[in-house]
C-alpha cells in the first residue's frame, strides 16, 4: 500500500535562504522542530494511503489521545525516523538541504523534486516575488487596488546598496527593512530618521548574502493576516485564512 509521510521542518525559509545542501540548522530552530513535530496531524490528509507523520517516538501516546477526540486522525500514524519505503514525503517545504538530508537517509521516495522545481519553490518564496505581485495589483483600477493611508499606492522596493537604503529612509524617514528570505517574524527591521551602526551591519550582511533589501514606508496597520493554499495538480485551493487585529 501506498504510504504518505509528513515532516515539519520550521526550519524552510532560512534554508531557502542559505540555499545550501549543507545548511546548518540552529539549536533553537531544532528545538522548535522537535517539540511542534506532531504538528502536521491537524493537517494531514487522510485518504486511502497510510499516512504517517515524522515525530519523536515518546508522542505516539499523544497521538493516541488526540485520535479518540478527532476520528479524522484514526488513519495517521508516527514514525520516529526516514526509514522504509513511502509514496510520497510532504514536507513544510522543499529545499536542498531536506533534499541532502533524504539522499543520505534511508528513505526510499517514488520521486523527489529536481533542482528546477527548488529554484521555482525559492522564486516563488521569496519576499522580491511579492513585488512582482504588488506591482500587479497596482496596475488594476482603483476599485480592486490595495491602497494605504496617505498614500496613493502601495511602495516596495528591491534595495541592492547600501546608498539606495539611505535614500530610501531619506525619502519616507519611517521604513521597515526585510530580507528577501527569512523566518516567519523574522528578518525584519524598522529604521526611524537614520540607520545605526547596527542597521548599517544587518543591511550590508543581506545584501551580500541575498543580494538585496526589501524596502517599505512604514505603515499604519489595522490588521495582520495570512492566507493559505494547498497545491494540487497544478492548481492552488484555498485553504484557511489567520487575522491578528490591531485596531
Amino acid at each position: 500500500m501506498q504510504k504518505l509521510i509528513y515532516v515539519f521542518n520550521p526550519e524552510h525559509d532560512m534554508a531557502l535562504a542559505s540555499y545550501s545542501a549543507y545548511y546548518m540548522t540552529p539549536a533553537h530552530i531544532m528545538k522548535m522542530k522537535s517539540d511542534l513535530s506532531i504538528l502536521p496531524i491537524w493537517y494531514a490528509e487522510n485518504g486511502l494511503n497510510d499516512t504517517f507523520v515524522l515525530t519523536k517516538e515518546d508522542e505516539s501516546h499523544f497521538l493516541k489521545e488526540k485520535q479518540i477526540l478527532f476520528p479524522k486522525l484514526s488513519s495517521l500514524s508516527v514514525c520516529s525516523n526516514m526509514k522504509g519505503e513511502y509514496y510520497a514525503l510532504l514536507p513544510w517545504g522543499w529545499n536542498p538541504a531536506l533534499l541532502h538530508e533524504i539522499e543520505m537517509s534511508d528513505l526510499s521516495l517514488l520521486s523527489l523534486p529536481d533542482s528546477n522545481s527548488l529554484d521555482i519553490v525559492r522564486e516563488l518564496s521569496g519576499r522580491e516575488y511579492g513585488l512582482k505581485l504588488l506591482s500587479s495589483l497596482n496596475d488594476l483600477d482603483d476599485n480592486a487596488t490595495i491602497i494605504a493611508e496617505n498614500i496613493e499606492k502601495p511602495v516596495a522596493v528591491s534595495l541592492c546598496s547600501i546608498n539606495e537604503v539611505h535614500d530610501f529612509i531619506e525619502k519616507y524617514n519611517d521604513v521597515m527593512l526585510k530580507a528577501p528570505w527569512s523566518g516567519s517574524g523574522r528578518g525584519v527591521r524598522r529604521v526611524v530618521s537614520e540607520m545605526s551602526d547596527s542597521d548599517s551591519g544587518w543591511i550590508q550582511r543581506i545584501i551580500r548574502t541575498q543580494g538585496a533589501v526589501i524596502g517599505e514606508p512604514y505603515y499604519s496597520k489595522v490588521l495582520d493576516f495570512a492566507m493559505e493554499f494547498v497545491c494540487r495538480d497544478s492548481k492552488a485551493f484555498f485553504f484557511r485564512i489567520f487575522c491578528l487585529r490591531y485596531r
